[in-house]
């Protein structure tokens, strides 16, 4: 389908409109989650990658100040096609959010944590040490003997529940062996997200679901988000002590909408942060991570702002950042705000996304828009830093920005160039080219660079600066044309970099 058939596809369009957050949709009163696949497994053979030599990045600055990150799934090794991938992409951060479970690594009370688990897990860690990449790690799950024994109304256990009160000291002792095991130069970690996705009831959710869980629907107030700041209560200052230089982030919020109806039956998600600083955690945790993640519907559009959810407030990536912002203020709490899990992907459906099956050039093109285009906006909004999910396939819907044999999507080439140009720069505001045109401005080496874009796709006249101009790129570095006499060019729904002399 070309992007010009896309425009006639408005029962699409509109299927896609009515979505609360693509990737969470509503069944049966309840919101449900994907389960994406986190397994490690051995790296198949690399394949060439030319002459091209890619040197390890040496990264100077604070983890708390990165602007792009990823989350890696698999196994890495030095030197493979992956690695040489991960390298020349460069990103300030890699999350890894699937190896340390607390149920899988300590299933006995007071047993010893069998760290045998962990060899992948370990060998990521060097070779990402080495490279120079800081690590954000993800901890989850609760073994049986841990975990609130009436978390589902079921009655069933599960790993993924709270913690009941009483066991709260043990996984502050696994939690210091963790620590003091991964902050020792040969791993170098010093960031750690208790829980993914926390602000999930376990009823809402199979038994032993990879999420966090620590939510609670017949909590109208906080949707338990109060048992889960005396969590952090008990851990940040144990981990704290081990290591002085960790970090502690509240798990990534799934945020489903800024104003669920308790009628629904599944609480109030939203409330779960308002509850975390309700119980006095905010001296115990350093930044506030939320995910945001949409699909492909088949026409180009601007996914972002589409779930009626978030449009008013600015989209997921904006809306959720400001949500969850006007909570902090309410509080009196200044703390960074993350989107550390974020992509764009295409659901496997022959029936209800035929597109996806498999995907086509549409899909990948509209995924590298969606990419740059919701990064800058994220940016320009007070993001601090987003991590893409994921470097590779197998991922979840296609999210990859590598196909299977490493080699580059769409994706992965916008996201590059998009690092080379603005990890580094300074916002400075966002900036009028008239209507229809939505961009921002960064600095960069003296010089200003703007990312633009048309809000819909259609191609609109834009002003340029003169002799101001320095170059004009595509959202994947490629030059673009333009003549020293022109006075305007035309834009599209794909963004492009002006780079200009103030």
């Amino acid at each position: 389908m070309t992007r010009k058939h896309a425009l006639v596809n408005l029962v699409n369009l509109l299927a896609a409109a009515a979505l609360l957050a693509a990737g969470f949709g509503l069944t049966a009163g309840r919101w449900s989650g994907r389960a994406a696949s986190e397994a490690s497994q051995p790296a198949p053979a690399a394949p060439s990658v030319g002459s091209i030599v890619y040197l390890p990045k040496v990264y100077s600055g604070s983890p708390l100040d990165f602007r792009f990150g990823v989350e890696l799934v698999g196994t890495i090794f030095t030197g493979d096609a992956k690695y040489a991938r991960l390298v020349e992409l460069n990103p300030s951060l890699v999350r890894l959010g699937g190896s340390i479970r607390w149920h899988e690594l300590q299933p006995v009370e007071g047993g010893p944590i069998d760290w045998s688990k962990l060899a992948l897990f370990e060998n990521n860690l060097r070779v990402l040490r080495q490279a120079g990449f800081p690590v954000l790690v993800a901890v989850k799950g609760t073994p049986y003997w841990a975990v609130d024994p009436n978390a589902r109304d079921d009655g069933q256990l599960t790993t993924c529940g709270p913690i009941r009160p009483e066991k709260l000291p043990a996984f502050a002792e696994f939690m210091r062996q963790v620590v003091q095991r991964y902050a020792a130069p040969e791993y170098g970690v010093h960031l750690w997200e208790i829980g993914n996705e926390p602000d999930f009831d376990p009823d809402s959710v199979a038994v032993n679901s990879v999420f966090g869980c620590w939510g609670d629907r017949d909590d109208l107030l906080y949707f338990g988000g109060q048992r889960y700041g005396e969590m952090l209560k008990a851990v940040a200052p144990v981990i704290r002590a081990v290591d002085p230089e960790a970090e502690v982030w509240v798990g990534g919020l799934v945020l489903p909408s800024p104003n669920t109806d308790p009628a629904w039956g599944n609480g109030i998600p939203e409330n779960f942060l308002r509850g975390v600083l309700q119980s006095g955690a905010a001296p115990y945790f350093d930044a506030v991570a939320y995910h945001w993640h949409t699909s492909y519907w088949g026409v180009t559009a601007d996914y972002d702002l589409m779930p009626a959810a978030w449009t008013d407030m600015g989209g997921g990536v904006v809306g959720k950042a400001r949500f969850l912002q006007a909570i902090l203020d309410e509080y009196g709490v200044s703390k960074p705000l993350y989107l550390n899990e974020t992509a764009f992907g295409c659901i496997e459906d022959p029936v209800k996304c035929p597109w996806c099956v498999p995907p086509g050039d549409d899909y990948f093109t509209n995924q590298a828009d969606y990419l740059t285009r919701t990064m800058v906006r994220g940016l320009g909004n007070g993001v601090k830093g987003q991590a893409w999910y994921s470097l590779e396939d197998p991922g979840w819907r296609y999210t990859g920005l590598l196909n299977g044999d490493f080699t580059p999507r769409p994706s992965f080439d916008a996201y590059k160039y998009l690092n080379q140009q603005l990890a580094a720069a300074r916002f400075v505001a966002a900036v009028d080219y008239g209507a229809g045109i939505e961009a921002y401005r960064f600095q960069k080496n003296g010089n200003y660079v703007d990312v633009l874009w048309a809000l819909e796709d259609q191609q609109l006249v834009i002003a340029l600066p003169g002799s101001k101009l320095l170059g004009v790129y595509n959202l994947a570095g490629v030059p673009v044309q333009v003549e020293a006499s022109q006075s305007e060019m035309t834009v599209g729904f794909s963004p492009v970099y002006l780079v200009q002399k103030p």
